[in-house]
């Protein structure tokens, strides 16, 4: 199943969404360097949750710097949306 939480702004009740919903992977897209730098605040609110949720991420940060998705600690980026079913295909594995 696929669900879209839209623009999620609040931490908490976007780990509380991904408890209720069991996600197992969570995309993330953001245009700005200083929100991909946001999501790492995020990623590390989840893994203090011990939450196992992977973490996708995209966007015009981690196309400029190919390691920024391993910084923050996401489990994988994505160049476009076209490569998310490889990247969920090597997650499940």
């Amino acid at each position: 199943d696929i669900l879209d939480y839209g623009q999620a702004n609040n931490v908490e009740e976007l780990i509380e969404k991904i408890k209720d919903d069991k996600i197992e992977i969570l995309l993330i897209s953001v245009l700005m360097l200083n929100s991909a730098l946001d999501v790492k605040e995020f990623i590390l609110k989840l893994r203090e949750e011990n939450l196992r949720t992977k973490v996708v991420v995209g966007g015009a940060p981690f196309r400029f710097d190919a390691n920024l998705h391993k910084e923050i600690g996401a489990d994988a980026y994505g160049k476009s949306a076209s490569d998310v079913l490889e990247i969920i295909k090597m997650l499940r594995k």
